[in-house]
């Protein structure tokens, strides 16, 4: 076996069962349609809500507004904690 060979089968990853990706994309996947559903459910209500609120429908649009806005700034940045964690994970290894 050359050099070449034992460095490219020293690279390979272990295979991930395929039932643990297909949980894993099952869970984001519930994550994403729960997160879009609890942001835009209220839509159809901020008139109503508004007025029982005794408030402007702009400011009963904040109720959407804000976790949207905040649901954007967290993304990027849990993706980014997550891509740490996984290199913090294997440099342990």
């Amino acid at each position: 076996m050359t050099t070449a060979e034992q460095t490219s089968a020293q690279i390979q990853e272990p295979e991930t069962p395929e039932k643990s990706r297909w949980t894993a994309v099952s869970a984001v996947a519930l994550g994403t349609f729960l997160l879009v559903t609890a942001e835009q459910l209220p839509i159809h209500l901020l008139t109503s809500m508004g007025s029982a609120l005794s408030v402007s429908e702009g400011t009963a649009g904040l109720m959407v507004t804000v976790p949207s806005i905040v649901a954007a700034l967290a993304a990027p940045l849990l993706a980014a904690l997550a891509i740490w964690t996984a290199r913090t994970n294997d440099a342990l290894r």
